[in-house]
């Protein structure tokens, strides 16, 4: 019984967290063209996603 509620508690813990994405209410990415070759990047996590997880997926959208 506790190894359901600990599973359980991974599934919806799991589906708060910000992944690649456009930008929801959970958070993602905002793009805007500024002129020729040039783009405004934003990115925005919630409680849940770090620092880290956060610059990675700006960098990958910014390559993109």
């Amino acid at each position: 019984m506790k190894f359901l509620a600990l599973i359980t508690g991974c599934i919806l813990l799991s589906g708060c967290a910000t992944g690649y994405q456009a930008y929801t209410w959970s958070g993602g990415y905002k793009d805007k063209a500024l002129g020729k070759n040039h783009y405004l990047v934003e990115y925005y996590g919630n409680g849940t996603t770090s620092i880290e997880m956060l610059n990675m997926f700006w960098n990958t959208r910014a390559v993109e």
